[in-house]
């Protein structure tokens, strides 16, 4: 069976590490590659993250990944 999105995003929060205060005051940056260690999870933001761009996000051609925040996750979408 096929998880909401709402279920992946519960998920993430509880797995994935969260450093309050990064980089600076007021900020709470999300470690997604702290994720890589939990295939499955993993796995399952990716299904996600697609599905998200393929509904939401409309036509386009592409992806870049940038930075901590995207090279990994990425190339994987692409």
């Amino acid at each position: 069976m096929e998880s909401s999105k709402e279920d992946i995003a519960a998920l993430i929060k509880k797995e994935a590490k969260f450093y309050p205060d990064f980089p600076k005051p007021g900020v709470t940056f999300m470690d997604l590659f702290s994720l890589t260690s939990k295939p499955d999870l993993f796995e399952k933001l990716n299904q996600a993250s697609a599905k998200v761009l393929k509904e939401e996000a409309g036509e386009f051609n592409v992806i870049v990944g940038l930075e901590s925040r995207g090279f990994i996750q990425g190339p994987i979408l692409a």
